[in-house]
């Protein structure tokens, strides 16, 4: 009886010293995965109302592709500006939700400006149709 407790203990010590020095090698993190999750969408020709509304835009919509806000430039948002209003006194969670605000937005405003430019463009370039210039642009912007 001796014995198989002896065994039994050396046993149990074996296994719990293998699992506690094997440390962190038994989980591992994608940390490279984890920063390109999408936080946000955005992308404006999906909005219901932008073919009533966009006029003259609409026909530059095709230009236009969703961007995605990444959780990395949030964090790196974060560090940037962030951290300075956890400290005069917001909480985690609105500091987030006005940084995710402020980089959709950024990307909206970035959007409509494309469409504006295109729009621009077209009216100052009479040669050309509404298809014509989002060719050039999507052309461009691939390279």
């Amino acid at each position: 009886m001796n014995s198989k407790k002896i065994i039994g203990g050396i046993l149990v010590s074996a296994i719990a010293l293998g699992t506690t020095l094997s440390g962190c090698s038994l989980t591992s993190t994608n940390s490279e995965s984890n920063l390109k999750q999408v936080v946000a969408s955005v992308n404006v020709t999906k909005a219901e109302d932008f073919a009533t509304n966009a006029g003259d835009y609409s026909a530059y919509s095709k230009a236009i592709t969703t961007e995605k806000v990444l959780k990395r430039d949030l964090i790196a948002y974060f560090l940037n500006s962030g951290s300075s209003l956890i400290q005069n006194g917001y909480t985690y969670s609105a500091v987030f939700n006005m940084l995710i605000k402020n980089l959709t937005q950024t990307e909206l405003l970035a959007q409509y400006a494309t469409l504006y430019l295109l729009k621009e463009i077209d009216d100052n370039d009479g040669g050309k149709n509404a298809q014509q210039i989002v060719d050039e642009y999507t052309a461009k912007s691939t390279m």
